[in-house]
């Protein structure tokens, strides 16, 4: 992690959007994969001007910035797990960091002056935090925090909670979409600086051999209407629940029979496929399917599957949506929605999130008074991301029933 100090002067640049600074004067030798302990990577420092600022030549400028950093190396899919700073909104409640408690004839009144600008409130109105320039455009929210994102789950985040606050319609929307469209073109080059490893077909081969292997199988996955046979050695290095419940003293452990309720024969080999794998040789099966194995991949916590099936559910739902009725849509939207909600899939609930803002009949039936075929869970999230606008309508169809 990178202390203050050293390139510390460099950090800040990245922070303040200083281009010249940056592209003059950094040193040749700078990791750009580095992690900084308050911003995190250097993309993710540079997030907060690029949302905030991004006039027409500034944002073009700050854009060009970003193509440079991931030319250099940067990869804005880098997370940073420690990182304190926050970006775009108004800083926590007092007391924290950057505030200051003050007396001014007999008023008490806390002033922040950080990384976020400066604010101050009345000592006993913490709630209600102030900008103290008017010049400062800072959205009536709270910041976006660092920790645990990167530079494109930053700018994710920062657009849901800009949503969630009423700025549908606001250019920092505009902005934060030109800024992953820049991510996504630089693509190519994440793909240059990291190249993806060559897995011999054979590997996989052996390994699909390895799962068919029936006779030195020595777990039993029971699902609804069959089971599944498995190996012990494979699935305890593959998860840590299924080396819990195989390795210790529970009953899966002495029978190596594990249930798997709610679950279907094919939704569990597609999943062992996966873990054993990586890789399934037929078509992609329905995104019901996936959301089985999903449900169970979490479970047991097996990440990069978990990962996998979040991008291969993106592209089985634009299939099944191309195909469907808007009433089969909505069906199809709910389901996996309410599964990134509460697996906080941030990816595959962004995806949910861009349907529901294109499609105006999801936003339709969301207003019907039975929630118009959306669940509990994915009903409140779409509400809530909604805004305003949809809890009035909402409360004009409650008084028309009424």
């Amino acid at each position: 992690m990178e202390q203050p100090g050293g390139h510390e002067w460099l950090w800040q640049a990245l922070r303040q959007g200083r281009v010249d600074l940056v592209k003059s004067l950094a040193p040749s030798d700078f990791d750009w994969n580095s992690m900084h302990e308050q911003f995190g990577t250097p993309l993710m420092a540079v997030v907060h001007r690029t949302v905030l600022y991004g006039g027409s030549g500034l944002q073009e400028s700050l854009h060009n910035l970003v193509r440079w950093i991931i030319s250099h190396g940067g990869d804005p899919r880098k997370a940073a797990l420690d990182a304190t700073a926050m970006s775009v909104g108004l800083p926590p409640q007092p007391p924290g960091p950057h505030w200051k408690l003050y007396e001014d004839a007999r008023e008490m009144w806390w002033c922040y002056d950080g990384p976020l600008g400066m604010f101050y409130c009345e000592a006993n109105k913490t709630h209600t935090i102030k900008r103290y320039s008017h010049e400062q455009i800072e959205p009536d929210m709270e910041a976006a925090c660092h920790a645990g994102h990167s530079a494109i789950s930053l700018t994710l985040v920062i657009r849901e909670k800009l949503i969630n606050h009423g700025y549908d319609d606001d250019a920092m929307i505009d902005r934060t979409d030109a800024l992953l469209k820049v991510f996504a073109e630089a693509g190519e080059l994440c793909n240059q600086s990291q190249p993806a490893m060559t897995v011999n077909p054979c590997t996989i081969d052996l390994w699909a051999t390895a799962l068919q292997d029936i006779e030195l199988a020595d777990v039993e996955l029971r699902a609804d209407g069959g089971m599944v046979k498995a190996h012990a050695l494979l699935l305890c290095n593959a998860s840590s629940v299924l080396r819990a419940m195989l390795r210790g003293p529970m009953q899966e452990g002495r029978s190596k029979v594990i249930s798997v309720p709610g679950v279907s024969v094919e939704a569990l080999r597609y999943l062992l496929a996966l873990i054993y794998t990586g890789f399934w040789e037929e078509d992609e099966p329905s995104t019901t399917i996936q959301l089985q194995a999903l449900d169970v991949a979490h479970r047991w916590q097996v990440k990069h599957v978990v990962e996998g099936l979040e991008l291969t559910l993106i592209s089985v739902m634009k299939q099944e949506l191309a195909a469907a009725l808007p009433e089969q849509q909505v069906c199809i939207v709910d389901k996996v929605l309410e599964a990134a909600v509460l697996k906080e899939l941030l990816g595959l609930r962004c995806f949910c999130q861009e349907l529901f803002n294109k499609e105006p009949h999801f936003k339709a039936a969301l207003l019907r008074g039975d929630g118009g075929g959306f669940s509990q869970v994915s009903a409140r999230y779409l509400r809530k991301l909604d805004g305003v606008g949809l809890r009035e309508a909402g409360r004009r169809v409650r008084r028309r029933l009424v």
